[in-house]
């Protein structure tokens, strides 16, 4: 399996666990929806906070 495949079933599996769309996709782009912006902040918080 090429990472692009990997990588797109991770986030297909994250959005299944939390139940929200995470990205918007169309055939030239991908983008973050509100909710994947707010998952993104989080988890960037608790990677930061973790490093310290």
């Amino acid at each position: 399996m090429g990472r692009t495949q990997a990588v797109s079933r991770v986030i297909r599996q994250l959005e299944a666990l939390t139940g929200v769309t995470l990205l918007k996709r169309n055939d030239r782009n991908v983008a973050l929806t509100a909710e994947g912006k707010a998952l993104y902040r989080k988890e960037k918080r608790s990677i930061e906070s973790a490093g310290k």
